[in-house]
């Protein structure tokens, strides 16, 4: 059910300036880990492995972008890291305890979207760390601030041709996780 769903949204693929305006942003350091749920073809984590990450994770049910994603990173030239993608669903993807870095760029919605912060949480939960959530077009900052442990911290916007669909969502929100 889960991919039928995912296979009746468009996937969007995150604009290069905008990813590369976030990683500035971020600073990630040689200490960073990146996960990226919904990583698509595979075009954030293959930027991000420029970066000082020492660990680049992209999760994507779909197993044919997941096979794109895994070909792109394969086809990387330059990479600070070489990035893992992994087959999963992120509503159940157990979350590492080492990652300081989440990426999300509207994959999913609802429930499955709450479940994946869910993920976040028991993984900050086992291992308290500095816990960033990176939400690229946050439709569901809604459900990111109910959650309760998630403060934002910035709010990057970006300019290019609104349309209808998007015109409210045009940035990335930073949440930093909290202690309860």
């Amino acid at each position: 059910k889960a991919i039928e769903e995912q296979q009746r949204r468009p996937h969007r693929a995150v604009h290069y300036g905008v990813a590369q305006r976030a990683m500035h942003y971020i600073r990630p350091t040689s200490a960073d880990r990146l996960l990226h749920l919904g990583c698509g073809s595979g075009r954030l984590i293959c930027l991000a492995a420029q970066f000082a990450f020492s660990r680049i994770i992209g999760v994507e049910l779909n197993p044919d972008l997941a096979t794109i994603a895994a070909r792109n990173v394969g086809a990387l030239r330059r990479w600070a890291v070489r990035p893992e993608v992994v087959r999963a669903d992120a509503a159940a993807f157990q979350v590492p305890d080492d990652i300081t870095v989440v990426w999300m760029f509207n994959p999913f919605d609802g429930e499955v979207f709450r479940a994946a912060l869910m993920r976040i949480m028991e993984s900050y939960d086992r291992r308290p760390r500095r816990l960033r959530l990176v939400y690229y077009n946050p439709k569901e900052h809604d459900i990111v601030t109910s959650i309760g442990c998630f403060r934002q911290t910035e709010s990057l916007r970006f300019w290019w041709w609104p349309n209808a669909d998007n015109k409210r969502y045009r940035m990335i929100n930073v949440y930093e996780v909290v202690a309860p």
